[in-house]
């Protein structure tokens, strides 16, 4: 890479956005172009952008969603690459060395690399008690005072790192990265058409099925991005379920990434199944009948009936014996 974009989207992110930055100045990286663009902050984002010395520029909109403010930041940058950093996750310091050795050795247009979950210490217990799986989500937990430097001395870059090379059915079993972990020849994100700002929370994963029909998608198995699990920023996975699945069906069934005559069903993975279990065993599926007949369609849609009835049935023992058991202890 002679050179690289980097687009930084940030949406009321003042107390974490300076570590994200400070991450990208730690690379290194000769003729980098960052561009911070904020999403209607209220805080404090857009001075901490404006001061930080890796960033190049700052660009403002209203508040229009996290799709939109990439967009925006790929269609002001300047480079042959580009690549994307949430404003709470972090570059490990040797990453764009690591990528830009693998893309002197590999003829690629699109590389995404694994990602490591990190969580502060003074988080762990909050996080738990917020939800089980959050609490249990995070890979490492860090010390707040350097966190860059703690989580790459215990996870260091191999000079020669595995890879794997991925297609359009790989892309459609699920999500294949956790967040923005690629980067990619800035004339193939415009040739895809950017970032879908109708599907939320997976606005990247769109951009990545799209890619994935023009060319192959090489996964670095080193986790070279760091990714955030805190507070403030934990989805509760009842929330994705409705979209992800939905925008699924539509990629699978809609004669867009699958011929119509061979697509029957959505290739459903392990993504899909556990979002659907959480769906079907929230409180919402059961108060809410609109929100109840969506989710027993899509499951018919992606599982087939004979993999959806069970799903629900076990959910709903499962209310009737934790409702048992909470009249049983009583007050």
């Amino acid at each position: 890479m002679k050179n690289l974009t980097i687009v930084v989207p940030t949406y009321n992110g003042a107390r974490l956005l300076g570590p994200t930055l400070d991450s990208l100045q730690a690379n290194a990286i000769p003729n980098l172009e960052v561009i911070v663009v904020d999403d209607g902050s209220t805080d404090a984002s857009v001075d901490i952008a404006h001061e930080h010395p890796v960033v190049t520029s700052v660009l403002i909109q209203d508040h229009a969603g996290v799709a939109v403010a990439r967009n925006r930041g790929l269609a002001r940058a300047a480079s042959e690459w580009v690549a994307f950093l949430d404003q709470d996750d972090l570059w490990h310091p040797d990453r764009f060395r690591q990528l830009d050795d693998f893309l002197k050795s590999v003829p690629a247009d699109l590389v995404i690399s694994r990602e490591l979950k990190f969580a502060s210490r003074s988080e762990r217990d909050a996080l738990r008690q917020l939800h089980p799986d959050v609490g249990e989500w995070a890979d490492d937990y860090v010390s707040e005072e350097d966190e860059i430097t703690e989580l790459s001395s215990r996870h260091p870059l191999r000079p020669d790192p595995t890879y794997t090379a991925l297609t359009t059915q790989d892309v459609l079993k699920g999500p294949i990265s956790t967040t923005t972990s690629f980067v990619a020849r800035r004339s193939l994100l415009h040739a895809v058409g950017g970032f879908a700002p109708h599907a939320r929370a997976m606005d990247d994963y769109i951009t990545l099925a799209n890619a994935s029909r023009l060319t192959p998608i090489y996964r670095v198995e080193d986790a070279s991005v760091f990714y955030r699990v805190h507070l403030s920023a934990t989805s509760r996975s009842t929330e994705l379920a409705l979209p992800f699945l939905s925008n699924s069906l539509a990629l699978q069934l809609g004669g867009m990434l699958v011929d119509e005559r061979e697509a029957s069903a959505a290739e459903a993975g392990p993504l899909h199944a556990h979002l659907y279990r959480q769906a079907v065993g929230s409180d919402q599926f059961w108060r809410d009948s609109s929100y109840r007949r969506s989710i027993l369609g899509l499951g018919v849609a992606t599982f087939g009936v004979r993999a959806t009835v069970p799903q629900v049935a076990r959910a709903a023992l499962r209310r009737l014996r934790d409702r048992g058991r909470t009249v049983s202890e009583g007050p």
